[in-house]
């Protein structure tokens, strides 16, 4: 029975029933975690969504290449790409502290899964 135990708790702990320690804020000054992750739209268009963790909001974000849309304040941005390559995409997260952080990856451009 002592086996059982420790096994339930830490069930009960990865299901969120124990509850978690409060995260302390951000500090100032850190580097930003950011990721980037995209998926074909089709027509010459990638869906991508930038991942921030750490930093205190507003956020900004630069994408490269240019969005057609979204960018700028949002985490989501519709990049053009040319069909059946692959289209390597970058963005910097700026936070109200103006710290940075950045990501880029390579992403296939073809017909929507």
């Amino acid at each position: 029975m002592t086996r059982i135990r420790p096994i339930a708790v830490l069930a009960a702990a990865s299901l969120g029933l124990l509850g978690a320690a409060p995260s302390p804020a951000p500090a100032a000054g850190k580097t930003l975690i950011v990721g980037v992750n995209c998926y074909s739209l089709g027509r010459g268009r990638l869906q991508c969504e930038a991942l921030v963790d750490n930093g205190t909001g507003p956020f900004t974000f630069s994408w490269t290449p240019t969005p057609t849309a979204g960018g700028g304040s949002e985490g989501l941005a519709i990049v053009p790409c040319t069909q059946w390559h692959y289209q390597t995409v970058s963005v910097t997260v700026t936070d109200a502290n103006s710290d940075t952080g950045s990501d880029s990856g390579s992403f296939y451009c073809g017909n929507p899964v």
